[in-house]
């Protein structure tokens, strides 16, 4: 599947605060996102064929299809994978299909209305909060776009649950996102520089179930990470390459807490370093070694469930992100820690 399809257009709504979006329905978001994609590929929507997404998205791709106006399904997919450990898995299983000529152009969307249909809630690592905050200062488009936040700041929020406050725990947001992806060869002749799939890779340690959330079953030594480790090893052995050839990432930032863990189990830090390493400044644009969700994140930018995490590599890789990582080559997507999750190796 290395290099088979490619990411040729993206698109993200407008992002606001949990029930902010009023002017439409949550599928109305999905249908507009997803039209704005495929326009910035410089297609059609005759052109597609295939659609992806996660975690039970609500937006049936049957409904999406009929409504679009779309000439053959040829290709609808909707990952297992639990919650925001499936954005990648998404794109990967997008990828396959096109590897494979189930389909030819397949879209990858995901679109919440938090406050439609009442989800829970409203909006110790302090730098990854900091940092993440001040990439979102940066981009205009994030919800925390013109509020600061300082270590005082983190410090002063009040606790939700030990270890954490409140500065820790993403955002509750309403807002779209949409990807579409063709074949390399196809992608040559598409508006957009070309973003490809170097390598994909998506499942669970032994007994996780649903994670650390929910069960405690998997082996001892795997409790305390991000479940994300064995996943790594297939990552990097698919796309030929390891930990310091990678630009950037994008990590699921959920819980700030949960970032360090990836960090470790993808190899960018040893196993208990990952507080040191993003406190030394790793994680920050422009200068630090490994600059991270530079849109934001969930923390900060907005909660699509980590699609727009993969849209803003898409950007780094493009050369138009907000806080561009200069010569940015490769990026490095990584899904929900602490679950059954996924990741993707792109390159330019």
């Amino acid at each position: 599947m290395k290099d088979a399809a490619a990411i040729v257009g993206i698109a993200q709504s407008e992002y606001t605060k949990w029930g902010g979006l009023t002017r439409c329905t949550e599928y109305q978001l999905a249908l507009e996102t997803i039209v704005k994609a495929v326009e910035d590929a410089g297609l059609t929507v005759d052109d597609v064929d295939g659609f992806a997404s996660f975690s039970n998205d609500r937006n049936e791709a049957a409904f999406v299809a009929t409504d679009l106006g779309v000439r053959e399904l040829r290709y609808a997919g909707m990952t297992w994978i639990v919650g925001g450990g499936g954005a990648c898995a998404a794109v990967a299983e997008a990828a396959m299909a096109i590897a494979t000529g189930m389909a030819s152009c397949v879209v990858v969307y995901r679109s919440i209305a938090m406050g439609q249909f009442q989800r829970f809630g409203r909006a110790l690592a302090g730098d990854v909060a900091v940092t993440f905050r001040r990439h979102a200062n940066r981009n205009p488009a994030a919800v925390m776009h013109g509020r600061r936040m300082t270590l005082a700041d983190h410090a002063a929020a009040r606790p939700i649950v030990e270890p954490f406050g409140l500065l820790d725990c993403c955002l509750e947001t309403d807002g779209a996102n949409a990807l579409v992806l063709v074949s390399a060869e196809r992608a040559r002749d598409c508006r957009q520089r070309p973003v490809y799939v170097m390598a994909a890779a998506e499942g669970s340690g032994p007994r996780f179930g649903c994670g650390a959330w929910a069960m405690h079953y998997m082996p001892e030594e795997d409790y305390a990470t991000g479940n994300t480790q064995r996943l790594a090893a297939g990552l990097y052995r698919m796309a030929g390459i390891g930990p310091a050839d990678v630009d950037c990432a994008q990590l699921y930032d959920h819980y700030t807490g949960m970032v360090l863990l990836q960090l470790e189990d993808l190899g960018f830090c040893a196993r208990g370093e990952g507080g040191p390493f993003a406190a030394s400044g790793a994680l920050a644009w422009p200068d630090g070694a490994l600059p991270t969700n530079t849109a934001g994140g969930s923390l900060s930018e907005a909660y699509i469930h980590g699609l727009n995490h993969v849209v803003e590599a898409a950007k780094q890789l493009r050369g138009t992100a907000a806080s561009q990582v200069p010569d940015a080559e490769i990026c490095l997507v990584a899904s929900g820690s602490g679950i059954p999750t996924s990741a993707l190796l792109l390159r330019r």
